[in-house]
């Protein structure tokens, strides 16, 4: 197996609900995490993204209210 940045693609995603992105956001951010979209409502909630060291892609989402 190889890591994305070895293979040139993502060869994963990994997806995580939560129940405040914004909140997640801030403290990823002040870590220093490699955020690709910052925090934006779509049509299923809010959401932002991020890739860790490996070049794997993060995907944190909060599911829309009601």
């Amino acid at each position: 197996m190889q890591s994305p940045l070895d293979a040139g693609a993502a060869t994963m995603g990994v997806f995580i609900d939560l129940d405040v992105v914004d909140k997640h956001y801030a403290v990823a951010k002040a870590a220093c995490a490699d955020i690709v979209d910052s925090p934006k409502t779509v049509e299923y909630g809010g959401t932002y993204s991020a890739v860790d060291p490996k070049g794997h892609p993060w995907f944190f989402t909060e599911p829309k209210a009601g």
